[in-house]
């Protein structure tokens, strides 16, 4: 049990640096753009670039941990991140920034991808579920403190610091990583890799309907997250007249919801269920996509209902991500590395798609922004009641 959490830990930390490389140097998108001579467009697409590596990257990783184990399969993932961190570093030109954010995700992706399914593995069951809410409880802090602490190393560093305390924080990492991380003593199959089963592991998940609506469900909601992200610190420079630092700090203030929002999932869970914790985070986030959408018909806007709005939605996204990814993985065993494979590529498609249309919409108006939140809550909401109606006909 003592080395199930320490390698807990040390997944949970690699996954923070991860997540906040998508958002920790978004207040320093403006300044970024300036410097690449580059439109806010060109920019933005530093962000589905990451996603796009992962997206490649994700049926790779997912088979190497079935059949070679999940520790020295994310170390070498976190490894390709590192590079990628450092060609971003240096970037002189926008094609090199997101040449480096492309090698960004595909290693960066190997840490949900391997170590969800390792989590899982120690903790099956219930059990799984609440351990996973807990643990995006922890991990909500990265995107929490990221921007805030972007907005103050852009200020202080310029846009490169936010690159080279990526690097360094992942570096540390690694070297931990090789020497305390555990190798999982379970049905994990070390043999040569045969393309034929490699092909029917991943038929098998891709045809389990229940696994695909769990994890569409949380990746509507996220893929509006990322979208919002895209968008926002040029809305905040443009409407709200704020600088970078300020720009972090109120991105920063509407990750608390997400914290919130993850802290109550394992009590939720634990009260109420799985399922009906799930209703319960789409509903929250349906009332902030439908309060934003109502505040975009007054010409006059004000920051902090706009702020409650969305810290609303992501509450609701948060409350969903534990009981969804424990519920997705536990409907398999042998195959939950390839399970949690697909899973990471589902989610990082909509990620991807979110921080395109986030390119493409109005930066200058909510109103676009709010009708897409409004869409992705609709979309889960009808998955849900797709699973409601599965898991009733299977009783």
């Amino acid at each position: 049990m003592v080395i199930a959490k320490s390698s807990t830990i040390l997944i949970i930390l690699a996954f923070i640096v991860t997540i906040i490389a998508t958002d920790i140097y978004l207040p320093s998108f403006p300044a970024m753009a300036i410097f690449f001579n580059c439109s806010p467009d060109a920019l933005q697409l530093s962000i589905p670039f990451y996603m796009l590596g992962g997206l490649l990257s994700t049926p790779i990783f997912g088979i190497f941990s079935d059949h070679f184990g999940r520790k020295w399969t994310i170390i070498w993932g976190l490894g390709a991140f590192i590079l990628g961190s450092s060609l971003c570093l240096g970037a002189s030109s926008l094609i090199l920034l997101l040449i480096g954010r492309f090698v960004q995700g595909i290693g960066g992706i190997a840490v949900p991808v391997v170590g969800w399914a390792a989590i899982q593995d120690h903790y099956p069951g219930q059990k799984g579920a609440t351990v996973m809410s807990w643990i995006g409880c922890i991990v909500s802090l990265g995107p929490l403190l990221a921007p805030s602490l972007g907005g103050y190393i852009d200020t202080a560093f310029g846009w490169r610091g936010n690159f080279f305390f990526i690097f360094g924080f992942a570096l540390c990492i690694l070297i931990l990583m090789i020497f305390y991380l555990s190798e999982h003593k379970g049905p994990i199959q070390k043999k040569e890799i045969d393309t034929a089963e490699v092909i029917h592991s991943y038929t098998v998940v891709f045809k389990n309907k229940k696994f695909l609506a769990y994890i569409i469900l949380y990746s509507c909601l996220i893929c509006g997250e990322l979208c919002y992200l895209t968008i926002i610190p040029f809305f905040f420079q443009s409407r709200m007249y704020l600088t970078s630092d300020f720009i972090g700090i109120y991105i920063s203030s509407v990750s608390i919801a997400y914290f919130a929002g993850t802290f109550l999932a394992s009590q939720t869970i634990q009260r109420i269920g799985v399922n009906k914790s799930i209703l319960v985070g789409i509903i929250v986030a349906f009332i902030g996509a439908l309060t934003l959408l109502f505040l975009s018909f007054f010409q006059s806007l004000f920051l902090i209902p706009i702020l409650l709005a969305i810290g609303f939605y992501m509450a609701g996204a948060a409350l969903v991500w534990g009981p969804t990814t424990s519920a997705a993985l536990q409907l398999f065993t042998e195959r939950k590395g390839a399970a949690s494979a697909v899973r990471s590529l589902v989610i990082t498609s909509a990620l991807g798609i979110g921080g395109f249309v986030g390119s493409v919409l109005d930066d200058f108006s909510i109103k676009p922004l709010a009708i897409f939140l409004v869409l992705m809550c609709i979309l889960s909401l009808f998955l849900y009641f797709y699973l409601d109606k599965k898991n009733n006909t299977n009783k």
